[in-house]
């Protein structure tokens, strides 16, 4: 039995204020009394009164649910006759004491706390199919008309239209925010651009550098999966958005209940539940493949495929290899959005072999390899784009790649027009084990100019200087780089 408590409050993303007050009528034994405290202060007065323990979740949300003299019409729930406390962030959901909690809750005894909030664990053999398909054709690439403005929204530039791929996406993704299947709820981030030449983009998400599952240990580049850790076979169905599948085309938004034809390639969108950024997904292949953390040509094709879904021009697909801080060895590409200009969209690019497309960026703070399509011939850039992942793993070179709406390579110099896209890859040094940068981890937002910060006080304090330092700590030798360089140019003209 699930039982939902309307509530009353302003307008408004978030509660503005903090009220007591008894919900009649709900069957239940005894009148239920909700607090909703506000901020450290209410909630450290909270917790002196009760005695329960304080967990990272409580730090970081400003706001949420203390139940307090929660019962059930079979008595307290609790096993021990003790009450239990429970946080939720909104919506207000609780449910009766026969059922498992819901992602986003926290059941708070008075005796030992767990460190982060319980998330019901998939049970074996748990269905992963797409309950929604997002079916579509070239004809719903967006192709002109993206660009930046000078003022802009938190999601994006004023007058701005989302195509279908982004409304559909956006709702659903906002849809498990408030369903409470995140690890933390994601707010507006406090952003900086750092003065300089660069205009790397800085943000702070403590919540993700506490809360996120720790990374797996990574020893090889080549890594097999390994169905004994963490992987995308052991998610929730709920974190599945909808599956993308090329080939067919609707008016519809998506096709609820339609069904993926047998053979066909596809990819799961799943939300990340520890978001860097508004939108934050994954794109996984079929997870029953098993796949390790290695590019294939069909994921690329479909990252390729997303951001030219997307009318926006912040959002942006990429991947992080083994040794270059994916931290699961399962097959995914990221995406999400990010509603600021970063300079290895419109830098320009010294031709290596136009013929192919392929370029060299060194106008940037780590220097990389540069495709460029305007949305033609699409699988042919992605095997170009395999042949030389696929050459970095076989060389062992750690790598990440970023795909974003960008300039063309010869300029016009920063143009904010955005007619094609870039395909970026950046051959690195590799770095194994869980080593942790204070103030950021050198991965592939981090190479493009977007800086997820952990703390406060690095956020605050962090320049231009300190992360072109951080980055270049992982640029191969120059000597390296230049042969790396002659090598690919020679693979792509074969």
């Amino acid at each position: 039995m699930l039982l939902r408590i309307p509530r009353r409050r302003p307008s408004g993303r978030d509660p503005e204020h903090a009220g007591l007050f008894r919900q009649p009528r709900l069957g239940l034994a005894s009148p239920l009394c909700v607090r909703e405290p506000e901020g450290d202060a209410m909630v450290e007065e909270w917790r002196s009164s009760t005695g329960a323990a304080r967990t990272p979740s409580m730090r970081s949300s400003p706001h949420f649910l203390c139940f307090q003299e929660m019962y059930s019409p079979a008595g307290p729930q609790s096993s021990n006759g003790v009450g239990s406390f429970i946080l939720h962030t909104d919506p207000f959901y609780f449910r009766a004491a026969e059922e498992p909690l819901v992602a986003s809750t926290l059941t708070m005894e008075l005796g030992p706390t767990s460190h982060e909030p319980p998330r019901p664990q998939s049970q074996k053999g748990s269905d992963l199919s797409p309950a929604e398909v997002f079916a579509y054709d070239e004809r719903d690439f967006v192709l002109s008309g993206v660009e930046w403005q000078e003022n802009r929204g938190n999601r994006g530039p004023p007058g701005h239209t989302m195509s279908r791929f982004d409304r559909v996406l956006q709702s659903g993704w906002k849809d498990r925010q408030n369903r409470g299947l995140f690890r933390y709820y994601l707010k507006e981030l406090h952003t900086r651009i750092l003065p300089g030449m660069v205009g790397f983009v800085a943000q702070l998400n403590i919540q993700r550098g506490s809360e996120r599952r720790r990374p797996q240990e990574i020893q090889s580049i080549q890594q097999r999966f390994d169905p004994q850790q963490f992987n995308f076979s052991k998610i929730q169905p709920e974190e599945i958005l909808f599956g993308m599948s090329r080939g067919q085309t609707s008016s519809r938004p998506c096709l609820a209940g339609a069904q993926i034809p047998p053979g066909s390639a596809f990819v799961l969108v799943v939300i990340n539940v520890s978001p860097l950024e508004f939108g934050h997904i994954l794109l996984i292949p079929d997870p029953t493949l098993s796949l390790p953390q290695i590019l294939t040509p069909q994921v690329v094709c479909f990252g390729l495929d997303a951001v030219l879904l997307s009318g926006h021009p912040g959002f942006r697909v990429g991947f992080n290899s083994l040794g270059a801080f994916a931290s699961v060895n399962h097959l995914h590409l990221h995406g999400f959005y990010l509603n600021w200009e970063l300079l290895v969209e419109s830098a320009p690019c010294e031709p290596l072999l136009p013929e192919a497309n392929f370029y060299l960026l060194q106008e940037v703070p780590v220097p990389c390899f540069v495709f460029y399509s305007e949305g033609q011939q699409l699988e042919e850039l992605a095997q170009r784009v395999c042949q030389v992942t696929n050459y970095l793993v076989k060389k062992e070179i750690a790598h990440n790649l970023f795909i974003t709406r960008g300039a063309k390579p010869e300029g016009p110099v920063h143009s904010r027009a955005r007619p094609g896209i870039r395909i970026i890859v950046w051959a690195r040094k590799s770095c194994f084990g869980t080593k942790e940068e204070s103030a950021f981890n050198v991965a592939l937002c981090e190479l493009a100019g977007h800086l997820p910060i952990k703390t406060a006080q690095d956020f605050e304090s962090l320049t231009e200087a300190l992360a072109i330092h951080t980055l270049q700590k992982c640029i191969l030798p120059d000597s390296l780089f230049s042969q790396l360089q002659c090598e690919l140019v020679a693979l792509l003209k074969e």
